[in-house]
């Protein structure tokens, strides 16, 4: 399938840093590649240096919207898309409100494109409140890898993961605190969590979760290993027996998906599109506040009858595998053609 004018990719280099927007830019480019379409990934630096052409689709990541607004100044008869993984008004810095960031840094840019495509309901859903009435296209990820079957899962004691970057808008400082009000608890119950995710992305929040690490002798019961590669972070599932996400906002949460698909269950934060990957009380719960999270913790290593519960629910909720990234590029070929 080929459309009719060059498709360009304005993203990150995939390769640049790990995260969620990353790894979806990577596959969802190879699926439209095997589909036989003819797509061109840039970077901004690239982008900037080369004319913006009239007869040709550009599609940008919102980590681009700031440098945007200069651009949305020119006149151009090109079609312009924004590809919406996160937006800073979704998670404002303290002392500003969702809305002054939306109409301050974003609705200028946003007004501007043509239209959206978007990883989830709830992002769709964001854009149309905020009276943006341009055609969108919701184009949820598909699974990075095969999903192996895993043997039973005991309920005792809990071996718990945690996929997520180290930066503030993923809650792992506050987590780490709540944690350390515990530490002897955790360690009567024998509960030990896995810490999968990047470190260098905000050097500062980082310092602040190793020096906690240490100080509260939490290194016995958490367990870092960094940044994994997609092919490796399987592995980490398989041998878990609960999933652990402390994220304030998800526009569409790729590792609780991951996890759903293993049948984990999953103690969340309530942000963004978190609910829609957990039924309450079946497969999971869902917590406003991180010190109910961590108490559903240690309930839960108290009585694994009730983990057990949930590891059957799991079971039962399992993310489908028939959705793929060749199924998401031939639907997104069609919403380009179609405009």
């Amino acid at each position: 399938m080929n459309m009719k004018v060059p498709v360009y990719f304005v993203i990150p280099d995939p390769n640049s840093f790990p995260s969620g927007g990353n790894i979806y830019n990577q596959n969802f480019l190879f699926a439209l590649r095997k589909l036989g379409a003819t797509v061109h990934a840039l970077t901004w630096d690239f982008f900037k240096k080369n004319p913006y052409l009239s007869d040709a689709v550009y599609i940008f990541d919102t980590l681009y919207l700031p440098q945007l607004t200069e651009l949305s100044k020119r006149q151009s008869n090109g079609r312009s898309y924004l590809l919406v993984h996160h937006l800073k008004s979704l998670f404002p810095p303290e002392g500003k409100s969702s809305q002054t960031v939306f109409l301050q840094e974003e609705k200028t840019v946003l007004q501007w494109v043509d239209g959206f495509m978007t990883t989830s309901a709830y992002t769709t859903n964001y854009l149309q409140r905020n009276g943006l009435s341009q055609p969108i296209i919701t184009i949820p990820p598909a699974l990075t890898f095969s999903v192996v079957s895993s043997s039973v899962r005991q309920p005792a004691p809990i071996n718990a993961l945690l996929v997520a970057n180290w930066v503030k808008r993923k809650g792992i400082l506050t987590f780490l605190e709540t944690l350390a009000l515990k530490v002897l608890l955790l360690k009567e119950q024998a509960t030990t969590i896995h810490l999968v995710g990047a470190q260098h992305l905000e050097p500062a929040y980082t310092q602040q979760c190793q020096k906690l690490l240490t100080d509260a002798q939490l290194e016995e019961i958490v367990r870092v290993h960094g940044a994994v590669p997609p092919n490796r972070i399987s592995a980490f599932y398989q041998q878990s027996n609960l999933f652990i996400s402390t994220s304030l906002m998800e526009t569409y949460g790729m590792a609780l998906q991951e996890a759903k698909a293993f049948g984990l269950p999953i103690l969340a934060m309530r942000g963004g599109n978190i609910k829609q990957h957990i039924t309450e009380g079946v497969n999971g719960f869902i917590f406003s506040e991180i010190s109910a999270l961590v108490q559903q913790l240690l309930h839960l290593g108290s009585h694994p009858k009730t983990l057990k519960r949930l590891l059957d629910g799991g079971q039962k909720s399992l993310t489908d595998n028939s959705y793929s990234w060749e199924v998401a590029a031939t639907k997104s070929l069609h919403f380009l053609q179609g405009q």
